[in-house]
């Protein structure tokens, strides 16, 4: 997801799979739910829009110069008839 403004945990729970997010991105509130959460190296959130189903993975690795996030995301629709 590009372009978040902002990002929080939704609720007081601890942060897990299952947790709720809401975030700000092109001028709007959003929400989605964290499937999995390996801290800290990985985070995988999934965001649904009408039809559209979005996956994000978030892969963190330590560099000698602080770390790196790789990212990837798949969408799939659902078609209505």
């Amino acid at each position: 997801m590009s372009g978040i403004e902002r990002m929080s945990p939704v609720g007081t729970d601890p942060v897990g799979a299952g947790t709720g997010v809401a975030f700000f991105t092109r001028g709007a509130d959003r929400r989605s739910t964290i499937a999995a959460w390996k801290p800290p190296r990985e985070l995988i959130l999934v965001s649904k829009q009408g039809g559209v189903t979005a996956t994000y993975t978030y892969r963190c690795a330590p560099t000698p110069e602080g770390g790196t996030i790789a990212t990837s995301s798949n969408s799939s629709a659902t078609a209505h008839a």
